[in-house]
């Protein structure tokens, strides 16, 4: 596990090692969600309908 610094304005940064191992790059949109107390990152592909949009 890994641990980061809460920021200014609840800015956090992604350590390098997980943002190249997820292919996450400057710029990106990325999902979040609070499930059971924790807070859940998921990466976003643009051109890809998310399973809630093709519902609506």
């Amino acid at each position: 596990m890994v641990k980061v610094r809460v920021g200014k304005r609840g800015v956090i940064v992604i350590p390098k090692e997980i943002r190249m191992k997820l292919g996450i790059r400057e710029g990106m949109i990325l999902d979040i969600r609070v499930e059971s107390g924790n807070i859940i990152l998921k990466t976003n592909d643009l051109w890809v309908c998310s399973e809630n949009e093709e519902e609506s």
